[in-house]
């Protein structure tokens, strides 16, 4: 059974339309997503080697409103093994 040559005489798929991607916007502060309903933050270990994986909720009010959530990811202390840094996303009401 032979292959199906679908680039063979005759056939020609139409030109590709490039995606349009808009450039991200700013990142939203801890003061605005408050204004968006969200009071928690779900943050977890970033200690990949050691395999931590440790996660909570924190609250978002122990933040400074001005900070965004890769500033506060910064300052994340991990109650576990102790790592310095971690992720964060918000944790939008249901």
């Amino acid at each position: 059974m032979r292959a199906r040559n679908h680039n063979g005489p005759g056939r020609e798929d139409p030109p590709r339309k490039m995606p349009v991607h808009a450039p991200p916007g700013p990142v939203p502060t801890l003061a605005e997503l408050a204004d968006q309903h969200v009071t928690e933050l779900r943050v977890w270990c970033g200690a990949w080697p050691q395999r931590c994986f440790h996660r909570g909720v924190v609250r978002l009010d122990l933040f400074p409103p001005g900070e965004t959530i890769v500033q506060a990811s910064r300052r994340l202390v991990c109650t576990k093994c102790g790592l310095i840094g971690g992720y964060a996303q918000p944790h939008w009401p249901s």
